[in-house]
């Protein structure tokens, strides 16, 4: 059987590739999942219980401990994006089914006895198979569904409304935190495409993010697809949070920091980190975790009230002619600097001029002095706040 068995090793890249192309023929379910999730949670892992098949038989002896476990992990992930328990026992005997047409294809006729002891194998190692699948499955789904996890939604809830007690950290399984970081995501909507795809990579994305976070202590979340509150514990750069996060991210995302050492502040520091990283997508900022002390003025100048009504009211003006609403935005985003701003609009210094002239008299703020250009920044930040 060993010519077999080693014809067959010869051939896992191409039975690996037949085997996932007929999971995502016959589950419609894995057809729908993001790219990274086939070439992860299908491709690989495909790969890798045909390896440890022909190992087996190689090496005539049942998988270990710790190859059974990355089975089970693997099935606990499927659990975590909330793929159903019988697509992925389907997948794997697809898969197993997959190896064995290509065995019974490539045996001559004198092989028949060693394809029957291979069908006895298959058997033995597809029933193994299901039970590690199974039981890192359930205990997954039971974990995630369990008191734990719903004690500990009852407590970032209670510590965000400033009313959280010692009895909600008991319940959780945790002590209360003194130190306490607290990061802010505002993520952008999964890829538009069919429900399946939208949840599952949601729920991915999320628990790439709690893993990637736990590194730097336990946590508390509230994550959905658009983002949510994560509380850790201890002290952490917003520079550092960043630096975990961001290998996560394809698409457009902004976060807010914030730290305190005074636990009944914990409910002002949500708030605040919220704030921030609304600000931060918004204005459509680069891709970080932003502390306050870097977008100051941006969250002064955004928080609704009389001064930014006043501001916007200050624009409308302006918005209402092209040429003057073009020119305004680009001379702010010069500095001021009116060649530059005039090379840009591909217009003459002077006509530039006639422009900021036209701005000042439809508003009375002139835009040319130093208080009438910083009223119009805070303006236009405003502006592309609400509409952002």
């Amino acid at each position: 059987m060993s010519d077999l068995v080693a014809r067959l090793a010869e051939r896992i890249p191409e039975i690996t590739e037949l085997a996932v192309q007929a999971v995502l023929r016959e589950l419609p379910y894995y057809h729908q999942l993001p790219p990274a999730a086939i070439e992860v949670d299908v491709r690989e892992i495909a790969r890798f219980n045909l390896e440890l098949f022909v190992r087996g038989i190689e090496q005539s002896r049942p998988p270990t401990e710790q190859e059974i476990a990355r089975i089970s992990h693997s099935a606990s992930r499927r659990a975590q994006e909330g793929i159903p328990l019988g697509h992925v026992l389907a997948a794997n005997y697809i898969g197993t089914r997959a190896c064995w047409e290509a065995v019974a294809a490539m045996a001559g006729p004198s092989e028949a006895a060693d394809v029957s002891r291979l069908g006895s194998y298959v058997i033995d190692y597809l029933l193994l198979l299901s039970q590690a699948v199974t039981d890192g499955y359930i205990e997954t789904t039971m974990a995630v569904a369990g008191h734990d996890q719903q004690a500990r939604a009852e407590l970032i809830e209670a510590v965000a409304a400033d009313r959280e007690a010692p009895e909600l950290w008991e319940k959780a399984g945790l002590q209360p935190w003194r130190d306490r970081t607290v990061v802010a995501l505002r993520l952008a909507p999964p890829a538009v495409g069919s429900d399946i795809t939208i949840a599952v990579d949601g729920r991915r994305r999320n628990r790439e993010i709690r893993e990637a976070l736990s590194v730097a202590g336990p946590i508390l979340d509230s994550l959905s697809a658009t983002g949510g509150i994560v509380l850790l514990s201890g002290r952490f750069s917003y520079e550092r949070l960043t630096a975990l996060i961001q290998p996560l991210m394809t698409a457009n995302w902004a976060g807010g920091w914030s730290c305190t050492d005074v636990p009944a502040d914990t409910g002002a520091a949500i708030q605040a980190a919220t704030e921030i990283a609304e600000v931060a997508q918004r204005l459509k900022f680069p891709p970080a975790v932003y502390p306050l002390t870097q977008v100051l003025f941006q969250v002064q100048v955004t928080r609704p009230g009389p001064a930014r009504t006043a501001l916007l009211e200050s624009l409308a003006v302006v918005e209402k002619n092209a040429d003057l609403w073009s020119t305004l935005q680009a001379y702010l985003d010069c500095g001021g600097n009116r060649r530059e701003c005039a090379r840009l609009l591909t217009v003459h210094v002077n006509t530039l001029d006639y422009r900021l002239g036209r701005i000042r008299m439809l508003t009375s703020i002139d835009p040319t002095q130093r208080e009438g250009w910083l009223t119009f920044g805070a303006a236009l930040t405003a502006h592309r706040y609400v509409n952002g």
